[in-house]
């Protein structure tokens, strides 16, 4: 009843559309009514009592109301279109923004296909009943009031006995909905986990192609699109005994009018006109009673996708979460972890152990380790994406937390190994969320990070559309553009993230000329995996368990023969120029 409930508030949203649409329902309705009481003149006088100019009135007055009806029908579903695809479009607009808001750390435990399939299909399955689902039960509650009204009005005694049934109909209609209510939840499951494995296949299809998987993936999607398949049956069977059910109610109350009235006319206590314009209700009454319990065996999937939309709108989000006061523009002395521990959750090891150390404003330090140190975990909690669970990260010394979120985040530049490029045109990526910007300063930010080249001998230059994620680029080239676009942000602090990892030397080369100069003059924190990033750093801080073991420059960790040593004989000695005292030499940039 609560997802019922919130999901009127949506609909009474509308309510003065809603009120022209039940106005009309109310036309309609009368119009139906129309024609069992034609009937009554058309038997008693027209033909009983053979009055032609009766029968003449009557035949002019079917087609009038037929069109009256046509009219009221056409406008009531177009008002009800209008408020169904209004209360869809606020629930995407919702989500979509709900989505963007909530803490990275919610998405680290959840299926990413499955938001999918809650925006797409939940979505659709109220935008049906929004649009006809609500029209049907509006304009056929009138009318099964009307109709019943118009009933009682011609013999109260047979219309009660017409509705001696009800009851027994209603105890069966309630029982079988609400195990349609358990089937509708279970089915809507099984589609959106079908929906997130399709996603999961098509963005790793190099890798099952390259394992030579296709076979193992296509059964496990056989599978669980299966157990959807057997979902959507269970639920189809009991929805397609609800309408056979209700008829052979209905019947039953049909025979009882039909012995109960013939005896009335028989006995003239009404005449044959009436007894058949009753009858032509009872008739009329079928569609009201056959489309309303239709939309009550629909309402219960509905309500099953509506809990699952209210259910992730009222997650919190990062903006509720905030307690931070403070707007700060700038950053003067520099970022400070002091004793910072942290662990993703109960039942997993603790990432960071009382880890403390500085960058100075316009320092640059290097983070090494082997995976499942913690680097990227430090590089999540400066940008706030998870909280410590000790200790305090600081920034001018001020607790990063009692900062606005958004000034926060205007602080901070990250350039990651994984580049996210859209489906946009080169300068709508460097510019991302600026349109407005001139091109003089894309142009000059794609400059400065050695894009600009590659961008004018492009198709469209800035106007070329990259694909989605940029697959018509190299791994460079998106780096770049990457770059590009942190230029544009001017972060006080930069956070380098593996930048470099996936590189060619001959694409590192030219993407670290670009680094050079975005990180000149900022304060910078490197998750380095080469060694010619490393060398560039001030300090290095080398992590092992969660903990800082070594601390110092490339020379100095060297001669202490400790991890650092370690990790530079297995991973960085190949990348050693031949002269230990000279620098690595980059290949000029274009």
């Amino acid at each position: 009843m609560r997802a019922y409930t919130r999901l009127l508030g949506y609909v009474w949203a509308y309510w003065p559309r809603l009120a022209v649409a039940g106005l009309l329902a109310v036309l309609i309705a009368g119009m139906t009514a129309s024609y069992a009481w034609l009937v009554k003149f058309w038997l008693d006088d027209a033909l009983i009592g053979r009055d032609l100019s009766m029968l003449l009135m009557i035949s002019w007055a079917i087609p009038v109301v037929a069109l009256v009806k046509a009219a009221a029908s056409y406008g009531e579903a177009y008002v009800m279109r209008y408020v169904g695809n209004s209360i869809v479009r606020q629930l995407r607009n919702e989500l979509h923004g709900h989505f963007l808001s909530l803490p990275v750390g919610y998405y680290a435990t959840q299926r990413m296909g499955r938001f999918s399939a809650y925006f797409i299909n939940d979505v659709n399955l109220i935008q049906s009943m929004a649009t006809m689902g609500l029209k049907d039960a509006i304009q056929y509650s009138v009318q099964l009031v009307v109709l019943l009204g118009y009933a009682l009005y011609l013999d109260w005694s047979l219309a009660l006995l017409s509705i001696v049934a009800l009851p027994a109909a209603s105890t069966l209609l309630i029982r079988m909905i609400r195990r349609m209510k358990r089937l509708a939840g279970a089915g809507r499951e099984h589609l959106a986990s079908l929906t997130a494995m399709l996603q999961e296949s098509l963005g790793g299809l190099r890798v099952i192609k390259a394992f030579a998987k296709e076979a193992f993936a296509q059964e496990q999607f056989t599978q669980q699109n299966e157990r959807v398949f057997k979902a959507n049956m269970r639920l189809y069977r009991l929805m397609e005994f609800v309408h056979p059910s209700i008829e052979f109610v209905g019947a039953i109350g049909i025979a009882l009018v039909l012995w109960y009235g013939g005896r009335r006319v028989a006995m003239n206590v009404m005449t044959p006109g009436e007894f058949t314009s009753f009858l032509t209700a009872c008739v009329l009454l079928y569609a009201p009673v056959k489309r309303l319990t239709a939309v009550t065996s629909q309402l219960q999937p509905v309500m099953a996708a509506a809990e699952r939309i209210f259910s992730i709108l009222d997650e919190p989000t990062e903006p509720q979460l905030d307690r931070g006061t403070h707007d700060v523009r700038g950053v003067t002395r520099g970022l400070e972890l002091q004793c910072v521990s942290f662990q993703y959750g109960p039942e997993h090891p603790a990432a960071l152990q009382e880890v403390s150390f500085r960058i100075d404003t316009g320092e640059m330090v290097a983070l090494v380790g082997s995976s499942g140190s913690g680097k990227s975990t430090i590089v999540n909690l400066i940008a706030r994406f998870y909280e410590p669970s000790a200790g305090r990260l600081l920034i001018d010394g001020l607790d990063v937390r009692e900062i606005k979120l958004e000034s926060l985040r205007r602080l901070i530049g990250i350039v990651s190994q994984e580049t996210v490029l859209f489906h946009d045109t080169v300068r709508n990526n460097i510019a991302y969320g600026r349109p407005d910007l001139p091109q003089e300063a894309v142009t000059a930010a794609a400059q400065a990070a050695y894009a600009h080249n590659f961008i004018t001998a492009m198709p469209q230059g800035y106007d070329t559309m990259i694909g989605e994620r940029g697959q018509t680029l190299s791994g460079g080239e998106r780096q770049r553009l990457a770059i590009a676009r942190a230029f544009l942000i001017n972060p006080q602090i930069l956070i380098l993230d593996e930048a470099t990892s996936s590189l060619d030397y001959e694409s590192e080369a030219i993407v670290q000329e670009a680094l050079a100069a975005l990180i000149k003059g900022r304060t910078t924190l490197v998750v380095a995996h080469r060694l010619s990033t490393v060398q560039r750093a001030d300090r290095i801080l080398v992590l092992e368990g969660g903990r800082i073991v070594e601390e110092g420059p490339h020379a100095e960790l060297l001669r202490q023969n400790g991890v650092y040593r370690r990790l530079y004989d297995r991973q960085f000695r190949d990348e050693e120029p031949q002269n230990a005292d000279e620098p690595i030499r980059q290949t000029e940039a274009p």
